[in-house]
C-alpha cells in the first residue's frame, strides 16, 4: 500500500498519509483526495513528462492560485509538496457531486427561484469569460474550444428561458 505524506504550501500544515484520506477520484493527471472541506489532486508523473505532456506544473499551479478567481468552477488555491520537497500536486474547495444519489440534498423546490437560477447563469458566464482571457495561450486551445462549446450550451439555454416564459 502507498503511503505519501504532503505538506500544503500557504498553511504548512502535514498530511501524513494522502492515500489514506477519501478518495473522490483519479483520471489522465492524477487522484483527488477529500481532506476536510479541500480536494487534494496528487499528480501523477515527473517533472520532465509534466512539461512535456503540457500538464500541470508548479509554475501553471502557482500562476492559476494568484491569477484565477472563478466563482463555479474549481480551480487551485494552494499546491503540496511531498516529503522529498517536490510538487506533488495542488489544492481546490472541495464541491459537493450532487449528482450522486448519496449526496442529494433535500432542496424546496420553492426557495430556488428563476433568479436564483440567473444568477448562478450570470455567475458561470463570468467564469467563462475570465477563462477565455486566461485560456489564451495555446497550450490550452483544446479546453478553450471546449469551454467555448459549454458557453454556447449556456447562451443557448438562457436563450430558451426567455422564449419559454
Amino acid at each position: 500500500m502507498l503511503n505519501k505524506s504532503v505538506v500544503l504550501q500557504c498553511s504548512g500544515e502535514i498530511i501524513p498519509d494522502i492515500y489514506a484520506l477519501d478518495k473522490l477520484g483519479a483520471g489522465h493527471d492524477g487522484s483527488v483526495f477529500r481532506f476536510n472541506a479541500k480536494a487534494l489532486k496528487i499528480l501523477k508523473y515527473d517533472y520532465k513528462v509534466r512539461r512535456d505532456r503540457n500538464l500541470m506544473t508548479l509554475d501553471k499551479a502557482i500562476y492559476f492560485r494568484d491569477n484565477l478567481r472563478l466563482r463555479r468552477i474549481a480551480c487551485p488555491i494552494d499546491v503540496f509538496f511531498d516529503e522529498e520537497e517536490k510538487f506533488a500536486g495542488y489544492v481546490m474547495d472541495y464541491y459537493d457531486d450532487v449528482t450522486k444519489e448519496e449526496n442529494q440534498r433535500k432542496i424546496n423546490v420553492s426557495s430556488f427561484s428563476g433568479e436564483d437560477l440567473l444568477e448562478a447563469i450570470e455567475d458561470l458566464e463570468e467564469d467563462f469569460e475570465y477563462f477565455f482571457f486566461f485560456l489564451s495561450s495555446e497550450s490550452y486551445s483544446l479546453l478553450f474550444f471546449f469551454f467555448l462549446f459549454c458557453y454556447l450550451l449556456w447562451f443557448l439555454f438562457y436563450v430558451s428561458l426567455i422564449f419559454w416564459k
